[in-house]
């Protein structure tokens, strides 16, 4: 399914952006290929079908997923609700329109949900915060503008985004705290 459905480019994105595809299948008798990750030039065997996975997981996955959701045909594609029910079930052979319109659909009805690249430019803000801290000058107000960045969406993100980011800023506040009873301190003495 990943090369057939995954294989048009404009599809794949709107996907990984919009969706997380989850590739699950029994057989094992399709086989691996050696693979090299270009950044870390570690050698690993994937499955020859789902490349970012091994058999060993998509098996996995296969035998978790069939125990909730009725499989007609392989492959069975599933778009489901942010808590795991069954939204709309593809079965057999489909195209990508079938796949991104049963998506579109459920955007329409459950709410857009935070698209991958949002996601991940709050990610991105709460990493820069923590950089910002490390070091022998750490730059507080910098660090306090990028934890802001997420914890002033709360509500309208993933809770746990905003609660990671109001943790850092009690901590930056701590931080801030320590400092001042270390400079009175320094003064009283």
């Amino acid at each position: 399914m990943e090369q057939g459905v995954l294989s048009n480019k404009k599809f794949g994105e709107f996907i990984n952006e919009n969706a997380i595809p989850l590739f699950a299948h029994y057989e094992e008798k399709h086989g691996t290929v050696e693979t090299v990750d270009p950044r870390t030039k570690e050698k690993s065997t994937r499955c020859k079908l789902f490349s970012n996975l091994t058999c060993e997981q998509h098996k996995k996955i296969y035998q978790d997923a069939g125990n909730k959701f009725e499989f007609s045909g392989v492959p069975t594609s599933f778009v489901l609700k942010a808590d795991g029910t069954e939204f709309k079930k593809i079965g057999g052979p489909s195209n990508n329109k079938e796949i991104e319109d049963a998506v579109k659909a459920a955007q329409k009805e459950l709410g857009q949900g935070l698209p991958y690249s949002k996601y991940m430019g709050f990610v991105a803000s709460l990493q820069k915060g923590d950089a910002l801290l490390e070091g022998d000058k750490p730059d507080y107000q910098k660090a306090i503008a990028e934890y802001n960045k997420v914890a002033s969406m709360k509500g309208k993100i993933p809770g746990t985004l905003t609660e990671e980011a109001e943790k850092r800023l009690e901590k930056v506040n701590e931080l801030g705290q320590a400092k001042l009873t270390e400079a009175k301190d320094k003064i009283e003495s």
